[in-house]
């Protein structure tokens, strides 16, 4: 039987009254209320105080045995620290792949560290979160600043591309991040670097303005800013370790023949593909229990399989092994989850890879890919308003977005699908500009210019198209187009188009 809150009495936590029936935390001059989910796993901790709490015990207890992943665990601990740092009274230890312990004020806090982590044959990259400063003079702008600290650290664990570390880990981080919040009184600006520990190089600086009234006042982040900043730190986290990799012969992990698959796999041609098959291959021999390796392998396999016109059967059902691999060892990684969602889809799974592709975004609502992959989902069923949905989602949480030609191709088919034809040549020309080797830009102008009767962009965007892969293959863009749209009267009408454009 789990904690029934309904049953459990009021209890003082240090300075603290916790009143489980009411879902409150008070302390003499504030009170805070918790989620359900999040009191229980107080109760929990609080009752055990001073020993381990293992998660297969917080799952019996909090969720009724229900399985979920390490995500859901976290969520609810991040939340618990917010409120310690609010409210003190508490705070609570990790103890490295086994659990939790809550430590009452004025315990014994020797060794305390906080450590995500995925698969330890990953060698994935650590970043350490420095305490933030505040400069300026209101009441609650340290409070602000420490808890902005704390959720960032949460925002960053999420993405289980890299390992977080925050102040007391006994671990040298590969980055350092820090924050320093700066309160003219007229604006407030975060000011954000990111240091290559071992060699102190500085690898990245910037200097962000704030929404300042709500936060100043108490002393809570939004989630909005935690996203911004937790993914910007992220982002630069991963070019950084990709050029370090790519600087190299060859992957010396499993980890970084993943991180070399995904380089390769952003500017999206054949031959880009046929290199992020290389590497994800070379992942699978180096470790080949190593879930991210199978999801990456299944992504670009079914992405060489779609721009190959959908005709190789045997690396469709080559990437649909790797998806059931992938699934098997990890079923609860937004990241394994989003790229395989994305390769079903590519090989003709749609309804599947819609499930896994919304499962992605709820268990980890700050990753990018996730958001980017659902709205490729939603315009494959025809669902134009909610892949626009999507594509805003992804752009709130990935400003820094390395391959941006991608999210503005899908940008440009929800503006085609709704009928916005002007928009969506805006967004596709963009797109062509920014990776003009990639062909869905050039044949969707083509498509485009055929139905605006725009002789000249047909002519462009065929010269272009032409120039990447050759004079003689008609049969090729028409079985990308037939494979693009599933329903048959939409892929003749655009197979009619293109074949117009082709001839002009």
């Amino acid at each position: 039987m789990g904690i029934d809150l309904a049953k459990t009495e009021s209890f003082e936590l240090g300075p603290l009254s916790i009143q489980p029936r009411l879902l409150t935390v008070s302390s003499t001059d504030e009170s805070a209320t918790l989620e359900p989910r999040v009191m229980q796993v107080l109760v929990l901790l609080a009752s055990n105080a001073g020993d381990v709490v293992d998660r297969d015990l917080m799952i019996e207890q909090c969720w009724d045995g229900v399985i979920v992943g390490d995500d859901a665990i976290q969520r609810c601990i991040g939340r618990l620290r917010r409120l310690a740092l609010q409210l003190g009274g508490f705070e609570i230890q990790t103890i490295p792949k086994i659990g939790y312990r809550l430590l009452r004020e004025g315990g014994d806090t020797h060794g305390q560290s906080v450590k995500v982590r995925c698969d330890s044959s990953s060698s994935n990259p650590s970043i350490g979160i420095a305490p933030a400063i505040y400069h300026g003079l209101a009441q609650k702008g340290e409070a602000l600043a420490q808890l902005l600290c704390s959720d960032i650290a949460a925002a960053l664990s999420l993405n289980r591309e890299h390992a977080v570390l925050v102040p007391g880990s006994t671990e040298d981080p590969l980055f350092l991040a820090s924050l320093e919040l700066r309160d003219d009184t007229e604006k407030l600006r975060a000011h954000c670097k990111l240091t290559e520990t071992q060699s102190g190089r500085i690898v990245w600086s910037d200097a962000i303005s704030l929404p300042s009234e709500r936060m100043l006042d108490n002393g809570i982040p939004s989630e909005e800013v935690v996203v911004d900043l937790a993914s910007r730190f992220s982002t630069i986290v991963i070019r950084e370790v990709t050029e370090t990799s790519l600087a190299q012969d060859e992957a010396q992990s499993a980890w970084q023949a993943v991180v070399r698959a995904n380089a390769a796999y952003q500017r999206i041609d054949l031959p880009n593909l046929a290199r992020a098959i290389e590497e994800a291959r070379a992942a699978i021999v180096m470790d080949p229990r190593y879930p991210a390796a199978h999801a990456a392998l299944a992504n670009a396999l079914a992405a060489h399989y779609e721009l190959g016109g959908a005709l190789n059967e045997a690396e469709a059902e080559e990437a649909r092994k790797h998806c059931d691999m992938a699934l098997a060892l990890a079923p609860e990684d937004a990241n394994v989850l989003a790229w395989v969602a994305h390769a079903l889809l590519m090989i003709t799974r749609p309804a599947e890879g819609m499930a896994l592709a919304r499962k992605a975004v709820d268990l980890a609502p700050w990753h990018p890919i996730a958001h980017l992959y659902l709205a490729r989902h939603y315009l494959h069923h025809g669902q134009p308003e909610e892949a626009e949905q999507s594509l805003e989602e992804h752009a709130r949480v990935a400003p820094l977005f390395p391959w941006k030609y991608f999210p503005l191709v899908n940008r440009g088919v929800a503006r085609f699908m709704l009928g916005d034809l002007e928009a969506a040549e805006k967004h596709l020309t963009e797109a062509s500009e920014l990776n003009p080797t990639y062909p869905y830009s050039w044949i969707s102008l083509m498509v485009l210019g055929a139905l605006k009767s725009d002789v000249g962009l047909m002519r462009s965007a065929g010269s272009r198209l032409r120039q990447i892969e050759g004079n003689d293959n008609l049969d090729l863009q028409l079985a990308r187009l037939a494979h693009s749209y599933p329903d048959p009267t939409q892929a003749e009408m655009v197979q009619t188009a293109f074949k117009k454009a082709w001839r002009v």
